[in-house]
């Protein structure tokens, strides 16, 4: 950690501030940093998706659910209609070393194009001569 986020916990902003050995500036840019990063979330971990998601089959209606210090991650079954009726039946949550490969690449997706709407297929376009 550096020497101004040091004097930042030993002495508070205002002590740092009042010294004068650091212009203000910077003691605000550092004092702002350190709080955002208390607070703020940061984007997923890829290492989430080893243990995001069940490593064998779980009842098809139970949810599963990851938590850690900060977050809690919930994953809730889906659902598909039976047959021409309005009925639905659960399809349980992925599983497996595919579904967390799958997750990994939609993390990926994600942040590389940033959004949260990752497009899945592919589209081919051709053109009629």
């Amino acid at each position: 950690m550096g020497t101004i986020h040091q004097l930042l916990e030993q002495q508070g902003k205002q002590s740092a501030i009042e010294m004068g050995t650091v212009s203000r500036d910077v003691i605000e840019a550092a004092a702002q940093y350190l709080s955002e990063e208390d607070n703020a979330l940061a984007c997923a971990y890829s290492g989430w998706a080893q243990c995001a998601l069940p490593h064998r089959r779980q009842p098809v209606e139970q949810a599963w659910v990851v938590s850690s210090e900060r977050m809690r991650l919930v994953v809730e079954p889906g659902r598909r209609p039976i047959g021409d009726s309005d009925n639905l039946e659960f399809v349980g949550v992925p599983f497996g070393s595919y579904a967390r490969l799958i997750l990994l690449y939609l993390q990926t997706q994600a942040l590389r194009t940033n959004s949260r709407e990752v497009e899945l297929g592919l589209v081919v376009s051709r053109d009629v001569v």
